[in-house]
């Protein structure tokens, strides 16, 4: 039996499927029965690590993986020129992918120390769908926890205080479509009223449409790949646990990705390739965790979390272009590309059995999060609206040495019906038309990036996660 456990753990940790989606700022056991801000779970390292000097004396080597399949169904609608709505097309599918983490935990009665390396799932959208691909035809971000290293001490019995920091890379592909009619306004020899094979392009016309692919990765020795976590864990009169954790980047604003960049000419221009260099500067969530742990009798404890994750100030991609034949072929140096981002509350209400030693514990924990795109916010680049979860979990304990833990979550996002998208088309032929007049709100749109085809619609989200960890005490 733990040979099989432990083939299936390095299975889950080596699939690395092209396409996942993941709500930026969560860590991949978020939700998770056993872990959070008061769990021994070894994801703590990043979440909480204080919350890691609850685990018993002694060496602790462990194995986690994770996989992540989503169901999103997203019925779009159009804005014409003249700016009258319709409904478009359904566009729905599946995205899935998978990741890992290894690592060791030292505790001994005064504090402990921790060591892991991740490679988690990648987030996007649906993947390679034309009626989405203005907004995403493939984008993606995949982090690498390249060294993650956490250390804390135990003051008393009362109070428990961990820092942790983390190598962390976030190699991102961006993958859309540009429509170059929209982008040149009402002009009558390039705009949305110029010729398209006969007809007027109008927006959305795939003759008009220029293809973007651009590979980024960050400067390993840059600074702006650490993240700063640190926690408390305080025992209150009652029973209770009090876990607090905050976690951020080493340097706050822009995190700089360096790479190639491609740019396919619209079918009406010719469709030749162009190639050259790109550097892309997006910011990086703060992310605060609070929980609590209370033994409520029978062996049982009820468990809460709150988590804020800061995405308002992550901003757009911020996409500048160089070098190759590029300039010359009119590819813009500065693309901004809203990601519609705002704060995001997620709250969980659980229970589950204290562990003292007993061969099998179970928990169950029903949760909200206020999703980190709400209202016209949303898009297929960004389909994360207010969600409900459930999960449960189940860890065994094999000749006290070994512990397995396994667990599922559910996440379910009704469908949400945007109003006004921010993704407004108009702004950008009303501010192209203007000059760019830089007073102008639908100017304003357009500098942030968000006077694009529309995104607005309906979306709809199923959202699965299982997880399975393998610790084992050495002594």
């Amino acid at each position: 039996m733990l040979a099989r456990c432990l083939a299936l753990t390095a299975l889950l940790a080596s699939i690395t499927s092209a396409t996942s989606a993941a709500s930026p700022g969560e860590e991949p056991f978020d939700g998770a029965v056993f872990a959070g801000p008061t769990g021994t779970h070894p994801g703590s390292i990043t979440a909480n690590p204080a919350s890691l000097l609850r685990i018993t004396p002694g060496v602790h080597l462990f194995a986690t993986g994770v996989a992540h399949v989503e169901r999103i169904a997203i019925d779009r609608e159009l804005v014409d020129v003249d700016g009258t709505r319709r409904a478009g097309p359904r566009v729905e599918g599946d995205t899935m992918g998978a990741g890992g983490q290894l690592g060791g935990i030292y505790a001994w009665p005064g504090g402990m120390i921790a060591a892991a390396a991740s490679l988690l799932p990648p987030d996007e959208t649906l993947s390679g769908e034309d009626a989405l691909a203005y907004h995403s035809n493939g984008t993606r971000t995949r982090r690498i926890d390249w060294f993650a290293l956490g250390g804390g001490y135990r003051y008393g019995r009362s109070i428990h205080l961990a820092f942790g920091a983390t190598v962390s890379e976030r190699r991102t592909i961006l993958r859309f479509k540009r429509d170059t009619a929209l982008e040149a306004g009402r002009d009558p020899v390039r705009g949305v009223t110029s010729d398209c094979g006969g007809t007027p392009c109008g927006l959305e016309h795939p003759a008009a449409a220029e293809t973007w692919s651009i590979d980024g990765d960050p400067d390993f020795l840059n600074l702006g790949n650490l993240v700063l976590s640190g926690g408390v864990l305080v025992r209150l009169p009652g029973e209770t646990l009090l876990g607090l954790s905050y976690q951020r980047p080493w340097r706050k604003g822009a995190y700089e990705l360096t790479g190639t960049a491609t740019v396919t000419a619209a079918p009406r221009d010719g469709g030749l390739v162009h190639q050259g260099e790109a550097t892309v500067f997006v910011g990086l969530p703060e992310v605060w965790r609070l929980g609590t742990r209370t033994a409520v009798g029978a062996g049982w404890e009820v468990v809460t979390e709150l988590r804020w994750r800061r995405l308002g100030q992550v901003g757009p991609y911020d996409v500048r272009t160089h070098g190759g034949d590029l300039a010359d072929a009119g590819v813009p140096e500065y693309y901004a590309r809203a990601r519609g981002l705002d704060d995001a509350l997620a709250v969980e209400l659980g229970v589950e059995q204290a562990d003292v030693g007993q061969p099998v514990l179970v928990g169950l924990r029903i949760g909200g999060d206020t999703g980190a795109a709400r209202g016209g916010r949303l898009s297929p680049t960004s389909p994360w609206g207010p969600e409900l979860t459930a999960s449960a979990g189940v860890q065994l304990r094999l000749a006290s040495r070994w512990v397995i833990q396994a667990g599922y979550e559910l996440g379910y996002q009704p469908p949400v019906t945007t109003d006004a998208s921010v993704f407004d088309p108009i702004d950008r032929l009303d501010c192209v038309d203007s000059g760019y007049d830089f007073d102008l709100p639908a100017c304003a749109t357009v500098r942030a990036g968000a006077g694009l085809p529309t995104a607005g619609g309906t979306y709809a989200r199923w959202d699965h996660q299982a997880w399975l960890a393998l610790r084992i005490e050495v002594r």
